[in-house]
């Protein structure tokens, strides 16, 4: 008896989970190109961490887009121009996935003061669309299920921005009305 309680109680766990994940999705796909869908992006992140970033690529720069601490409401943070360097760079050659130190080097010392914990570890996660990476997802955290779970999210945001055809000469994607 016991042992099917807790397999009930996980199946309810697995349903609230994929329940959040398809709400994410779909106001994730309804706000794309919006100043919005940053946000949305932060608040499905936080799923999976209790800290999250939204960073828009603009050639040799990242713009903080969307902040956001599990329990607070997610802001819109004061636009900083932060260079597109160490970790972050190899985030964007790669299109992959990269863990790393919370450090100035890896990271950027403007971004360390949002994180509310030192010495720690942070994913950062690309949101690919038409070939480029257009934002880099930021989290807190480096176990196994929290990096699935916010690869994930990257990957939702990332189809997402797809379908929005790429604007300008550069063929950048425009996030959250922002020029590219």
């Amino acid at each position: 008896m016991v042992a099917e309680q807790r397999v009930e109680a996980g199946l309810a766990a697995d349903s609230r989970l994929l329940e959040r994940l398809n709400r994410a999705t779909r106001t994730m796909r309804s706000l794309a190109g919006q100043p919005a869908w940053a946000t949305a992006v932060v608040e499905a992140a936080l799923v999976f961490s209790g800290v999250a970033a939204l960073l828009r690529v603009n050639r040799e720069t990242l713009h903080l887009e969307a902040f956001g601490v599990r329990g607070r409401e997610s802001e819109r943070p004061r636009d900083v121009g932060i260079p597109l360097a160490g970790a972050f760079r190899t985030v964007v050659d790669s299109r992959d996935s990269v863990v790393a130190l919370a450090e100035a080097s890896e990271i950027s010392g403007s971004l360390i003061g949002l994180l509310p914990g030192a010495g720690r570890t942070v994913l950062l996660a690309p949101l690919v669309a038409h070939g480029k990476v257009a934002a880099i997802l930021l989290a807190e955290g480096n176990e196994a299920g929290i990096l699935s779970g916010l690869e994930l999210v990257a990957t939702l945001g990332g189809a997402a921005l797809e379908a929005l055809a790429p604007t300008g000469a550069s063929g950048l994607i425009s996030i959250g009305g922002a020029e590219p």
